[in-house]
């Protein structure tokens, strides 16, 4: 994954935009990534030299922006921005995967603060995903309708005031309970068989094994001639 953009945008924060190789745009899907830390380190310059550098920070991110081909997100730095002495220089994204996996990226690019552009629109065309909702849980935004009743000077009159205003509100998706049956009757058949297996493995163990002899072959005795069985009369 390559650094492929840096903006601020219209909030003063420093956005960063990394560009996924087609096993990446697999590999860090959504559901899939846990969390990110980002390192970077903030240095004052004079006359092209570092004067004062500080030591490198680390960022926890939470919060993404995905497309199919790119990953992005922002950090808080609006404390230097519009200086033109300081210089930002990215060393390390690690991304940690649910499945416990952990994929780090070193880089060496630096950025002159006063050289970074301001961009309104730089999560255009993302979708924007907080990581810290529990995976079965999605976002949701409804709309609640609330009624203020204000009391006015002409004839001791009531009137109602409606109010509609946007509420952050997080809806659990429950598992579908007959995926989960299945999986469980799955599991019960897997143990079963592991468990048939392990005996026939004994069971063979037990088993007497006869030698194979390498002698001659045992002739065929010769039928004696005679009246064969009589019948008791």
């Amino acid at each position: 994954m390559e650094l492929f953009q840096v903006f601020w945008d219209d909030q003063k924060k420093l956005f960063l935009e990394f560009e996924k190789n087609d096993e990446e745009q697999v590999l860090f899907l959504p559901e899939k990534i846990n969390r990110l830390n980002i390192q970077f380190e903030i240095s004052k310059i004079v006359k092209q030299e570092i004067c004062y550098k500080e030591s490198p920070s680390l960022v926890s991110i939470k919060k993404i922006y995905h497309s199919n081909e790119f990953l992005g997100f922002s950090i808080e730095l609006d404390e230097i921005q519009g200086y033109i002495d300081i210089q930002i220089k990215i060393l390390r994204l690690t991304i940690y995967l649910y499945s416990g996996q952990r994929i780090e990226y070193t880089f060496s690019e630096k950025f002159n603060v006063s050289d970074i552009w301001v961009n309104d629109d730089c999560y255009a065309g993302f979708q924007f995903i907080d990581l810290s909702i529990n995976k079965n849980q999605r976002k949701k935004v409804t709309q609640e309708r609330v009624v203020q009743a204000i009391k006015t000077d002409f004839n001791e009159r009531k009137e109602e005031r409606t109010v509609i205003y946007e509420k952050n509100s997080i809806e659990s998706i429950p598992m579908d309970q007959s995926v989960i049956s299945m999986m469980n009757e799955s599991n019960k058949t897997l143990k079963n068989i592991e468990h048939h297996l392990a005996t026939l493995a004994i069971t063979l163990q037990n088993m007497p094994v006869n030698p194979i002899s390498y002698g001659p072959p045992s002739r065929i005795p010769h039928r004696i001639p005679g009246p064969g069985i009589e019948r008791i009369k």
